[in-house]
């Protein structure tokens, strides 16, 4: 069948085809342009407009929706035209064709991969609908339930939320398993509006904004912590390995809508205690002398290993770190953290949306009023101080949490019951603590002090030290039937 200009030809001649490209070169050459456009007839579409943009010329649309009628050969007859016009029309007619065909006939999916992305756009439905009410106390323990059992999908990986773990104040948190049954910890932030990671938060925006963008930065600051922490074979031992993250989009989206999403994250799950509980136990770990000195020095090796990644936690704090069943650390949290680099400014002059401090939240207690909105590793520097000074001294009380004076009487008794090496251990606290951060101790001498001090324990004699062990041998066999 020949295709003619009554019936079902191509655009006519005179057709623009601006910028469209098949391969990276562009379907006409400059020769065919000047040849198309001495046939022209003075319908082109206004600005240049092609086929591909929506150019509604009936002819091409009934062209486009019978192409599978489109002969291999050159049977195209057009009247009126010169020959090197028709064989310009002919040859554009071939390689839009060729282009089009990918959409006009596309291949045909595995039915595995149709059902799988159904799947996966059923399970995000599920999430969108449910995940928001979780951070709503009206609506927290219905929903809370309602997640165990589902899955959830991070880059192609299947994880079944399995048990409640808790909520901090950007995320919620499953402990889940994979089809291999590994068991990981799963993180889901609110939803929030994916144009606040790219676009400048003006001043005076409302909270609800301002927090909501908060929310999608911590995500992203957090996976990218963790996975740049994961990468380093030094590092990684002292943080929660990071195993994948995704920013969800809702598959419900409409044109014009904001683009929400909902950040997944999967790192490693750690069988312990965090310390802030620990503490709430034990009142202070001065019983157990040595372990409280290699705790104090690992914690400063990690958060050394942290500064040299470039990686500022803002949120130190017992709380915020686990201890194993070996007694070893692992910093956890790092939703309010920052990544230093991410800040320096690009030619143009300007900063990553995601990677620009929002402090909306921090402990108090573990940061200097003067601080709160600063991002430095004297930050950091302080917040761990102040966790050693825990360790000896116990948890801060109202009295004692911002109080100098408060806190100075409240352990001065304290400190003349502790041996000789954790009077060292405290006053190296202090150093680390000085009000003026330019004051303060850095932790390359921290650690050099702290190496002095401990003695390193062998593992006869950990095994020969009761006091050394965090979870007795009956402890341990309960965590292990939890399980």
């Amino acid at each position: 069948m020949a295709f003619n200009s009554e019936r079902t030809g191509p655009p006519k001649p005179g057709l623009r085809v601006e910028n469209q490209q098949t391969g990276g070169e562009e379907l006409l050459s400059p020769q065919e342009r000047v040849a198309l456009d001495e046939a022209g007839t003075g319908n082109e579409p206004s600005n240049g407009q092609s086929v591909a943009e929506g150019w509604n010329d009936p002819v091409a649309e009934q062209f486009f929706a019978e192409g599978e009628n489109l002969p291999a050969e050159k049977n195209i007859s057009i009247e009126h035209k010169t020959e090197t016009a028709q064989t310009t029309v002919e040859r554009y007619v071939q390689k839009a064709w060729n282009y089009f065909k990918q959409y006009v006939d596309p291949p045909v999916e595995d039915p595995a991969a149709v059902r799988e992305r159904e799947r996966v756009r059923e399970e995000r439905r599920f999430l969108f609908s449910t995940v928001d009410k979780v951070f709503d106390k009206k609506t927290a323990a219905a929903a809370q339930e309602a997640l165990l059992g589902h899955t959830v999908t991070v880059q192609g990986e299947m994880y079944r939320l399995d048990k409640w773990v808790g909520q901090g104040g950007f995320g919620v948190v499953y402990e889940a398993t994979t089809p291999a049954d590994k068991r990981v910890i799963v993180k889901l932030s609110h939803s929030f509006s994916r144009d606040l990671l790219s676009k400048p938060i003006p001043a005076g925006t409302n909270w609800e904004t301002t927090h909501e963008a908060a929310q999608g930065r911590s995500a992203v600051v957090e996976s990218a912590s963790l996975k740049r922490l994961s990468e380093d074979p030094v590092a990684s031992v002292y943080f929660p390995k990071f195993y994948g993250g995704q920013l969800a989009p809702n598959p419900d989206r409409k044109r014009g809508e904001p683009d929400r999403r909902i950040a997944l994250q999967v790192m490693e799950r750690i069988d312990g205690v965090d310390l802030g509980t620990m503490l709430n136990q034990e009142k202070n770990l001065t019983k157990y002398s040595e372990y409280t000195l290699q705790l104090a020095q690992q914690l400063t090796l990690a958060v050394q290993h942290m500064h040299r990644a470039n990686v500022l936690h803002l949120d130190l704090k017992p709380g915020n770190m686990m201890i194993a069943e070996d007694g070893s650390p692992k910093i956890i949290d790092f939703g309010t953290g920052q990544l230093p680099d991410k800040q320096q400014m690009t030619k143009g002059g300007t900063v990553t949306e995601w990677a620009k401090l929002l402090v909306t939240q921090f402990s108090q207690g573990y940061v200097t009023k003067a601080e709160q909105p600063i991002a430095s590793r004297a930050r950091d520097t302080y917040a761990l101080g102040r966790t050693i000074q825990n360790l000896l001294y116990g948890r801060f009380t109202n009295a004692t949490r911002n109080d100098p004076a408060a806190f100075a009487a409240y352990r001065q008794p304290l400190y003349a019951a502790l041996d000789v090496n954790l009077k060292s251990l405290s006053v190296l606290a202090d150093r680390m603590t000085a009000e003026d951060p330019m004051k303060r101790i850095t932790l390359a001498e921290a650690e050099s002090i702290l190496h002095g001090i401990v003695k390193p324990m062998s593992v006869e004699a950990q095994a020969n030290d009761e006091d050394y062990v965090i979870v007795d041998e009956e402890e341990h066999n309960q965590l292990q039937n939890l399980g």
